[in-house]
């Protein structure tokens, strides 16, 4: 029984990935830019944003998309992956959308120069880390790994789905010719659902003559109440810290350092747990291509398998505290003249396999109605990036924004690792 409900976590899982390359309208993306300042020109904004990101450092484009679509994988497009795979790998994807809106304040407390904003977002987040030997054994069977031992763990994988209702505050102040901006959120998060796999050690040692195996693994499979994960389902209740800080100058140098999200959902206890961790012998079968799971995602192993029901019998269900991925991000920006802008930056998520990112941007403004940029940026889940975004201010009051930091990986589509998309529109009244 527990291995149905890990079979079933697979093919949530491939579905999930399958949302994030099909329908890209579906992001939420870094906080709302204001490349025309024409909120110091207005008294609110609203804004609905929406789009997605997948990257990775080794699973290329072209070997997701036929995965998760369920085509054949030729042995090219496995190759291109074991060529650039690193004996641990990442991937990582965000997608969601939002509505917010903020408003300037005439007084607060008989106080001049705050706001307060409000943003509602539904997100999806999903990260992981594998090996280069899981890779392998995954797309390519256990036959080449003969009288080795082939190293699948650290492993881990998780996704998660929730809501979060966001009111926050700030006050800009001017002090021997800088301008400083201090703002503080609160949200509260409403968790939809998250599943998970983590292995701290999962090795796999195959005899040459292919008699036997020896499986030597410690692994957690991980969950949300699965009778209650559509639209609306409160599995999960926590909460969430923002915090920004900016100085600006005369010259319009500007600094500015952001934490974002940095908070819990509490699951209930109807989540469930199923560890294992054991060591086994299989003997007197043929193992040369036990893990050979052919070039689509259609086989599978009969839930009722020796192999799995020996150890995934320790399910019990209890309450799980979720960490939300936190992002701390560093900015500086340089007006070259009116028109020309350059910004380079920092970032890194906790709670993710995240690595640090850095990222450089470069924006002309054509006239009052066009401006595009030019964005590089190395790290994160994948290697280096290149894209471009484009702003397109409409009559006196709207702004069309739009954006794509892995505009490469669509043009190299045999070997790109990453790709995303974010659109907005935003009303200034």
């Amino acid at each position: 029984m527990e291995f149905i409900q890990f079979d079933n976590f697979l093919r949530t899982s491939r579905f999930f990935l399958l949302y994030f390359l099909i329908f890209p309208g579906l992001v939420q993306a870094d906080s709302p830019t204001d490349p025309f300042n024409q909120f110091n020109n207005s008294k609110s904004r609203l804004q609905i944003g929406s789009g997605y990101e997948f990257s990775s450092d080794a699973i290329t484009n072209n070997l997701a998309q036929s995965y998760f679509l369920a085509k054949f994988i030729s042995s090219s497009i496995k190759d291109e992956v074991s060529k650039h795979a690193y004996p641990v790998n990442r991937f990582g994807a965000d997608a969601g959308y939002s509505i917010s809106y903020s408003h300037k304040l005439d007084s607060f407390f008989h106080r001049s120069g705050f706001s307060w904003n409000a943003a509602f977002s539904d997100m999806n987040h999903l990260h992981g880390k594998f090996t280069r030997d899981a890779f392998e054994l995954y797309f390519r069977g256990n036959a080449a790994y003969a009288g080795k031992t082939a190293e699948m763990g650290e492993f881990d994988f998780s996704l998660l789905h929730y809501q979060q209702i966001k009111i926050g505050m700030s006050k800009e102040t001017k002090c021997q010719r800088r301008t400083y901006n201090y703002s503080i959120g609160l949200a509260l998060n409403i968790g939809q659902k998250f599943q998970s796999i983590h292995s701290d050690r999962a090795n796999l040692f195959t005899s040459e003559d292919a008699e036997y195996l020896d499986i030597d693994f410690d692994i957690a499979l991980r969950g949300s109440d699965s009778s209650k994960n559509k639209m609306g389902s409160m599995n999960g209740l926590g909460g969430s810290l923002f915090l920004g800080w900016s100085v600006r100058d005369e010259s319009k140098n500007e600094f500015e350092i952001q934490l974002s999200n940095l908070g819990i959902i509490q699951f209930n206890d109807h989540s469930y747990i199923v560890p294992a961790d054991s060591v086994f012998r299989f003997e007197g079968i043929d193992a040369t291509e036990l893990f050979d799971f052919s070039d689509t995602i259609r086989t599978a192993i009969s839930s009722d398998s020796s192999f799995v029901q020996g150890f995934l019998h320790r399910r019990k269900t209890e309450s799980y505290q979720y960490n939300l991925p936190a992002r701390l991000s560093l900015a500086y920006h340089r007006h070259l003249t009116e028109k020309d802008l350059v910004s380079i930056g920092l970032d890194q998520v906790f709670f993710s396999s995240y690595l640090p990112h850095g990222w450089g941007k470069y924006q002309h403004r054509f006239n009052e109605h066009h401006q595009l940029g030019l964005i590089l940026g190395y790290g994160g889940y994948t290697v280096w990036q290149a894209g471009l975004c484009y702003n397109l201010k409409i009559g006196k009051s709207w702004l069309f924004q739009l954006e794509s930091r892995n505009l490469s990986g669509w043009i190299n589509t045999k070997s790109g690792r990453a790709q995303g998309a974010f659109v907005s529109l935003s009303k200034y009244l």
